[in-house]
């Protein structure tokens, strides 16, 4: 008799604490979901410490996590304002943000118990960043052809780009069969001449955004030297257009290191030309 009590009454104090792990479990899984995973009676408070940066034109979207107290919780704007087109929406920023600046706003979360909490934030709205253009040569000399390559990083709603490469190294040549494009959907215009390329290329259709190669050319050296030279490009993206001007690869300085000193030339010419002299008088 006193062995059926026990058996019957076990389980279901092994069920009772099974079902609190359960809930416990679930609890802490469903807080862990923020980032964060308070535990019981922890007091509310805002766990997104900072807010990123946006950029004017581009989709914004950053949810703001509260944790602790009791849910459900609401999230509202207590002082300050956010950038022009961010609204906030059920705890989350989202927008397309119009206006440069930063801007400072305080948020203030509430839960089921009516317990508050806030917390100050800065969130700055930063212009289109401009999109880069690398053509990376070789630090060492070359020999014959050598292909360069034009390739685009954080590339934002590109629309084109106009390129211009001069150099002042003799030994290298260039010829329009040797530029190409390498977008698809594409049109390029191309003019060399000595010592120069102009290259002009336009997206057809959608523009581009991202990190890849637009174009390559190939130079020829007519003996080892180094590559270098000036570059000028201009983007046109997000109805912007910006100039860039560098130089790539060798110096002016290190190209005509590389060149001989014609008035060593003219001094070895003149010695070679008395010596041979000097030997025709002695001659009988």
């Amino acid at each position: 008799m006193n062995a059926g009590t026990t058996s019957t009454r076990a389980p279901r104090r092994g069920k009772a604490l099974t079902l609190a792990l359960v809930a416990w479990v679930l609890t802490w899984a469903l807080n862990g979901c923020t980032g964060d995973a308070p535990l019981p009676g922890d007091p509310l408070r805002l766990a997104t410490n900072a807010l990123p940066d946006g950029v004017v034109g581009e989709a914004y979207r950053v949810d703001v996590v509260a944790v602790g107290g009791l849910r459900p919780y609401d999230i509202r704007i207590r002082e300050g304002r956010l950038p022009p087109g961010i609204a906030l929406q059920d705890g989350v920023l989202v927008g397309n943000p119009t206006t440069l600046g930063s801007f400072d706003v305080t948020l203030e979360a509430t839960d089921g118990n009516l317990a508050a909490t806030y917390a100050d934030y800065t969130i700055t709205i930063r212009d289109v960043p401009i999109p880069v253009l690398r053509i990376d040569v070789p630090d060492t000399e070359v020999r014959g052809d050598t292909v360069l390559r034009g390739r685009l990083e954080s590339a934002r709603d590109l629309q084109g780009i106009r390129v211009r490469v001069r150099w002042e190294n003799p030994r290298l040549s260039l010829t329009e069969e040797n530029v190409e494009r390498s977008w698809r959907d594409a049109v390029m215009f191309t003019d060399v001449s000595d010592g120069r390329l102009a290259l002009d290329l336009a997206r057809l259709g959608a523009s581009f955004t991202g990190d890849g190669e637009a174009f390559r050319f190939t130079f020829t050296a007519s003996e080892a030297t180094r590559i270098g030279f000036d570059l000028d490009v201009e983007f046109l993206y997000a109805d912007r257009h910006t100039f860039v001007t560098r130089r790539v690869g060798a110096t002016v300085e290190e190209i005509a290191d590389e060149q001989p000193d014609p008035e060593e030339d003219t001094d070895d010419a003149s010695e070679a030309s008395e010596a041979t002299g000097t030997e025709n008088e002695e001659a009988p």
